[in-house]
């Protein structure tokens, strides 16, 4: 064996490597092994080196609060912490379900319980009387009329609206001198009104469709005729 052989120091060699790897400033992250106690599995199985000294006794609030008030900036800070932990409390575990939804349950049957001994006196004195009369007596009663309310027969108009309807009517009238038509619109309209109120079966309704078919085109075949009368006359006028 050499000289560099019998000199080998495992122990030494071992502390020059720790050594060398706390020199970087990275945080090597190494797989967990099983003498590191952990609150939550990682995803990756992977964990921060930590000392198993400050992994025993995490950093607390009251850590927190006397760190804080030591410095001038955090006074402020410091002093909500220390109210805040002053006045914490541990929040009691919240029920399963099955026994929440009974007493739920049981809220809500004493409520509509209370609601309807409101009615006890009533439904007493109703079982004691003689005779009962439906329905019962009431001291206001509301009748809805909305259903038989009338409109306005009458409106009132202005002076232009008047002007406006009577030129209308005189447009109207010399309209049907032109076009030969005799027969007022109105009167068309009320039959034509009185035809649809009737009850009238299939066979009749499709009757009374074809002469009303009929009388309009008789009516057009009229006002054909007639603008060519006036054609007529217009050119005869012309070239005399």
């Amino acid at each position: 064996m050499s000289d560099d052989e019998e000199q080998f120091n495992p122990k030494a060699h071992k502390k020059l490597l720790q050594g060398i790897s706390s020199l970087g400033k990275a945080q090597h992250i190494r797989k967990t092994t099983r003498n590191e106690p952990i609150r939550q599995q990682d995803e990756f199985q992977l964990v921060k080196p930590v000392d198993e000294s400050v992994a025993r006794y995490p950093v607390g609030l009251y850590d927190i609060v006397r760190v804080l008030q030591t410095t001038n900036r955090h006074i402020d800070a410091g002093k909500q912490l220390k109210v805040v932990q002053s006045s914490k409390k541990v929040l009691d575990k919240p029920l399963e379900k099955p026994q929440a939804d009974r007493i739920k349950r049981g809220l809500g049957y004493d409520k509509t319980k209370k609601n309807l001994n409101r009615w006890d006196a009533v439904v007493t004195h109703n079982r004691n009387a003689e005779t009962q009369v439906f329905p019962l007596r009431s001291e206001t009663i509301y009748v809805d009329t909305s259903m038989y309310r009338k409109p306005l027969e009458r409106s009132l108009k202005s002076d232009l609206a008047r002007e406006l309807e009577a030129e209308q009517a005189r447009l109207k009238a010399v309209k049907r001198e032109l076009t030969g038509e005799t027969e007022n619109e109105e009167e068309l309209a009320k039959k034509e009104e009185e035809l649809l109120k009737k009850k009238l079966t299939r066979d009749e309704q499709i009757a009374r469709r074809k002469e009303l078919a009929y009388l309009k085109l008789r009516e057009s075949q009229k006002s054909l005729k007639a603008r060519k009368q006036n054609k007529i006359k217009s050119k005869s006028i012309t070239n005399y």
